[in-house]
C-alpha cells in the first residue's frame, strides 16, 4: 500500500516541499497532496519512472514518465521518496520502474549529436592530426629523432628475425660500401640534410627498401637483385631519401600514435571495437602513406634530375614489381608501404622527357660491387 510522506520538487525554484502520498480512489494514480501545494498533483502508476541515488538504497526518485513535452518545468519535477516501505512496494508492483524509455524528440537528439560526433572525428583524423603531426615533428629535436630510429630499428630486427627464424645481418664490402657512398653522395649533391644518413643492405631477398625515423634508410638483398640498372636502384634510394628530408616516418608515427589514441577512445577496448578501430586506423593511414609517397617521388624527381641521373630507369622499377605474377606477393613487401600505380610511373616518365643528358651515377665495376656486396 502506498501512503505516507515524501518530499517534491517542483522543476522551477530549488524549494523542497513535504508532501504525502498515496492513492487515487481508482488506483490508477499515485496523488501528492501538501497545505503548500496549489492543488492536489497526480501521476498515473504506470508511468512513473524512477531513479536510486549510489549508496542509497532506500531512497528513490521518482519523476513522472509522460510528462508534458512542451513545460520543462513538468520535465523536471520529482518526488523524493525515502520511506523503505513505500520503496520497496512500489519496485515490487512497478515492473517498469526503471525502465529507460527513449521518446522520438531523444531519438533525434541523439542522431543529430552522433552525427556531429562522427563529423569532430572525421576532422580530427583527416584533417587536423596530420597538421599537428608535422608541426611536432619539426619542433622533436633531431638527437630524439634519432633515438626513435634506432629503437624503431631494433624492433624491426627483432621482428624479421621471428618470422625468418635467424638473426637479421647486413651486407658489407669494400668496393660495394664505395659505391653506396658515392651512389648517396651524388643523389644528394650540395642539398643540406639534417641526418647524417645511415643507410644500409639488408641481407633478406624480399625486394624492399624504407626509412626509418633519424636518417636510417634500409635497401635490401632483393631489391639490389630485381634491379636491371644502377639507374632503378638511385631511383628507390632517392625516393627513400626524400622521407627522411620530408621527416615522414616520424610524422607517420606521431600521426598513427594519436590516431590509435583517439579510436580506442571512441570504440573502447571491446572485440567489435577493436576491429573498427584497426580498420579506421588503416584506412586513415593509408591516405597518410600516399601524400608521403607523392612527396618523396616528388622529391626524388628532383634530385635525379638535378644530379643528371636518367629517371627512366625509376620508371622502369615500378613497371618491374607492378608487373610481377600474384605469386611473388609474398616477396614484394615493397607494393604493401609504396602502393604503385601506372600514374606514378607516367609521372616520372613525363619528367624524363624533358631531360636533355644524363650520366650513369656509378661505372659498370661500380655497379656489380654494389650488386654483389652480400656476396
Amino acid at each position: 500500500m502506498i501512503e505516507g510522506r515524501a518530499f517534491y520538487y517542483d522543476g522551477t525554484s530549488a524549494k523542497r516541499y513535504d508532501v504525502e502520498i498515496g492513492l487515487s480512489n481508482d488506483r490508477l494514480f499515485l496523488t501528492i497532496n501538501g497545505a503548500d501545494l496549489a492543488a492536489p498533483i497526480h501521476w498515473r502508476l504506470s508511468d512513473l519512472r524512477a531513479t536510486r541515488d549510489r549508496g542509497q538504497d532506500e531512497t528513490l526518485t521518482i519523476s513522472n514518465g509522460q510528462h508534458d513535452a512542451r513545460s520543462q518545468d513538468i520535465a523536471m519535477a520529482r518526488l523524493v521518496v525515502t520511506d523503505p516501505q513505500i520503496v520497496a512496494h512500489l519496485i515490487k508492483t512497478r515492473p517498469n520502474l526503471f525502465k529507460r524509455e527513449i521518446k522520438k524528440r531523444d531519438r533525434s537528439t541523439f542522431f543529430k549529436r552522433f552525427g556531429i560526433a562522427v563529423v569532430a572525428i572525421v576532422v580530427m583524423i583527416f584533417v587536423i592530426l596530420p597538421g599537428l603531426a608535422g608541426i611536432f615533428a619539426q619542433l622533436l629535436p633531431v638527437e630524439r629523432e634519432v633515438a626513435l630510429g634506432r629503437s624503431s630499428l631494433s624492433n624491426m630486427e627483432r621482428t624479421y628475425s621471428f618470422f625468418d627464424e635467424e638473426e637479421v645481418t647486413y651486407c658489407s664490402s669494400p668496393k660495394g660500401d664505395a659505391a653506396l657512398r658515392k651512389l648517396t653522395a651524388t643523389i644528394i649533391g650540395d642539398q643540406d640534410i639534417d641526418y647524417d644518413l645511415d643507410i644500409r643492405v639488408m641481407n633478406n631477398d624480399m625486394i624492399n627498401a624504407f626509412a626509418l625515423p633519424g636518417g636510417i634508410v634500409i635497401l635490401m638483398k632483393g631489391l639490389l637483385d630485381s634491379s636491371d640498372t644502377v639507374e632503378a636502384t638511385a631511383g628507390v634510394l632517392a625516393h627513400e631519401i626524400g622521407h627522411v628530408v620530408e621527416r615522414h616516418t616520424v610524422k607517420g608515427v606521431l600521426y598513427t600514435s594519436s590516431m590509435a589514441g583517439i579510436l580506442s577512445m571512441v570504440f573502447g577496448d571491446l572485440s567489435g571495437g577493436t576491429v573498427l578501430a584497426i580498420f579506421g586506423e588503416q584506412l586513415a593511414g593509408s591516405r597518410y602513406s600516399r601524400n608521403a609517397e607523392t612527396e618523396a617521388d616528388i622529391y626524388a624527381i628532383k634530385s635525379l634530375t638535378e644530379a643528371n641521373i636518367d629517371l627512366n630507369g625509376f620508371a622502369s622499377f615500378f613497371d618491374l614489381i607492378s608487373g610481377m605474377e600474384p605469386d611473388f606477393m609474398d616477396n614484394l613487401s615493397y607494393l604493401s608501404t609504396h602502393p604503385v600505380s601506372d600514374d606514378r610511373a607516367q609521372q616520372v616518365r613525363d619528367k624524363a622527357q624533358s631531360q636533355q643528358s644524363y650520366t650513369s651515377p656509378l661505372n659498370a665495376e661500380e655497379w656489380a660491387a654494389l650488386k654483389s656486396i652480400c656476396d
